[in-house]
C-alpha cells in the first residue's frame, strides 16, 4: 500500500484491505464460480490509488468530512466502473464491512445527522462532475428498489447502488437512471424525521429535495419514486411527495 493510505482511519484501511484481498483473489483465479464477476488487476490498482489520493488529501489538511464522501463515490465507480468490484461491495461481508466502517467514521466526525451532512456536502459533491442520486434519512431504515431489485444496508442487488448506515442516519448512493424508488421505514416512532434527496448532474449541477415529517407512522414506509428525464428534469410522484410532506 502507498504510505499515504496510513493517513486514513485504521478501521477504513482494514475494511479496504478485506475488499481488495477478495478482488485480488478473483483477479488471479484460474476459474471463477458461477455468478462471480471478474475483476481486472487494473481496477485493483485504481482503487488502491484512490485510497492513497484520499490519504494524501488528509495529509495536506483536507478534512475527512470532505474526503470520505469522495472516496465512497470513487469506490462505487464514480470515476472508473467495474461490475466485478461493485459486486464485492454490494454482495459480500467484506463489502458490508467497508460501508459500515467508512460511514461510521464519517458520522462520528461531528453532531450532524445524515440529512444535514448531505446538505453540507452538496456543493462539494456537485463539483465532482459525476452523475448520481444521494438519498438520506436522519432516522429509520432507508431502502431502495429498481424494478424488482432491492437494496438494503446489508446487501444490494442493484448495480452501483449502496446503502451506508450509522447511528445518526443513512445514505443511499445510486447512479442516475430510471424508476428509482426510495423507501423510508420508521420502526421506533421517532418524534420527527428529516429526509432528503440530492440529485447531481455531471456538469456541476445539483438539486436538493428535503422533507421534515412530524410523528412518522411506525412500521409503515414512506416512499419516493423518481424517473429521470434529463439531469435537471425529474418526475416525482405528486401524491407521494404530498404525503411525505404532510
Amino acid at each position: 500500500m502507498p504510505t499515504f493510505v496510513d493517513q486514513l482511519p485504521s478501521n477504513i484501511v482494514y475494511a479496504a484491505n478485506r475488499v481488495l484481498g477478495q478482488a485480488l483473489s478473483i483477479a488471479t483465479a484460474g476459474q471463477l464460480p458461477t455468478n462471480v464477476l471478474p475483476v481486472a488487476k487494473s481496477i485493483i490498482t485504481r482503487r488502491v490509488l484512490e485510497l492513497a489520493e484520499a490519504g494524501q488529501r488528509v495529509r495536506y489538511g483536507d478534512p475527512l468530512a470532505r474526503v470520505l464522501p469522495d472516496l465512497m463515490l470513487d469506490w462505487q465507480g464514480g470515476r472508473e466502473t467495474s461490475a466485478g468490484f461493485d459486486q464485492i461491495l454490494r454482495e459480500t461481508e467484506a463489502g458490508e464491512e467497508w460501508r459500515q466502517a467508512i460511514f461510521a467514521v464519517l458520522s462520528a466526525l461531528d453532531s450532524a445527522d445524515a440529512t444535514t451532512r448531505m446538505a453540507q456536502r452538496g456543493p462539494d459533491l456537485a463539483g465532482l462532475g459525476q452523475d448520481f442520486i444521494l438519498a438520506s434519512a436522519n432516522t429509520g431504515q432507508l431502502t431502495a428498489t429498481l424494478g424488482e431489485q432491492p437494496a438494503s444496508e446489508h446487501r444490494s442487488s442493484i448495480p452501483r447502488t449502496l446503502i451506508y448506515a450509522a447511528t445518526n442516519g443513512s445514505w443511499t448512493i445510486a447512479p442516475n437512471g430510471t424508476n428509482h424508488f426510495f423507501a423510508w421505514t420508521f420502526t421506533n416512532t421517532p418524534p420527527s424525521a428529516d429526509l432528503g434527496v440530492l440529485l447531481v448532474g455531471n456538469q456541476g449541477q445539483a438539486a436538493q429535495l428535503r422533507w421534515s415529517i412530524q410523528n412518522p407512522p411506525a412500521t409503515q414506509s414512506t416512499g419516493l419514486p423518481l424517473r429521470r428525464i434529463r439531469w435537471n428534469c425529474w418526475w416525482i410522484c405528486r401524491e407521494t411527495a404530498r404525503w411525505i410532506a404532510a
